[in-house]
């Protein structure tokens, strides 16, 4: 079975700030549970919309026959291109012409106009293209904490992470709002429940092994502290993986 669920890698200008383009398309109604990773993300289906970091799952229906394509930013990249704190978008969904004005108009024409989902992402990326050369450096004291965070899958302490980077947690802490829409603390739990999300679509890995490999010495911590973040047990969540399939992918694509 073919999944309705693709990533895109995006061109190598882009790839600081970009993670992948996806799309979903299907000829049958879907539930899509979308699980929190940590990014902020343009998506169209009959608007453009931003939605900002997510601090828990979301559940949406795809409606059949629909196409949805969207540009998963980077922890850290997306806020090179809104140019606002990203704490303002944590948990929110904005229409893009809030953010970007009447520019968006004729590129959310052509959007709709637009047949396939590649020839929406190609769309898309021209017109990340386009405002390339107006973007801000990256903030690379967040960059290097990012990549600290991604290199332990989340297991790593706060106190460790601004210790290794001689920041104050006021610094901190200030600078991950700003540019993930997240505090520290989030992001390396954020980036746990990835590695877990990752382990659990290894069927033939028993539980506590994943547990174990993600950093929790306590089953009822894992559990629950997957249960915040998915809205469903562990347990639960691949049973429901088995029967109706992933549709948001478990790779790290970032």
């Amino acid at each position: 079975m073919i999944s309705p669920y693709r990533e895109y890698p995006p061109h190598p200008a882009l790839a600081p700030y970009v993670a992948c383009y996806w799309s979903i398309t299907s000829p049958t109604p879907l539930i899509n549970r979308i699980l929190p990773d940590g990014c902020t993300d343009i998506l169209m289906t009959d608007t453009l919309e931003v939605v900002g970091a997510m601090s828990q799952a979301i559940v949406l229906p795809v409606a059949s026959q629909s196409i949805t394509v969207g540009i998963r930013f980077k922890p850290g990249g997306g806020a090179a291109f809104f140019r606002l704190p990203l704490h303002e978008l944590t948990d929110e969904t904005l229409n893009l012409r809030s953010l970007w004005g009447c520019t968006t108009n004729d590129l959310a024409d052509q959007l709709i106009e637009a047949s396939t989902a590649q020839q929406r992402i190609t769309l898309l990326e021209a017109f990340l293209l386009h405002r390339l050369h107006q973007l801000p450096s990256l903030d690379q004291t967040v960059q290097s904490a990012i990549a600290a965070v991604r290199k332990a899958h989340g297991d790593i302490s706060v106190t460790t992470l601004r210790t290794n980077l001689s920041l104050s947690e006021r610094q901190l802490e200030r600078a991950f709002r700003q540019h993930t829409g997240l505090s520290p603390r989030q992001f390396t739990r954020l980036t746990r429940f990835r590695q877990v999300v990752h382990l659990l679509h290894q069927p033939a890995l028993p539980l506590t092994d994943v547990a174990y490999r993600a950093g929790y010495y306590d089953q009822a911590h894992f559990i629950h502290d997957f249960k915040a973040l998915a809205g469903l047990t562990p347990r639960d969540y691949r049973r429901e993986q088995q029967d109706v399939g992933f549709l948001q992918s478990p790779g790290l694509t970032f």
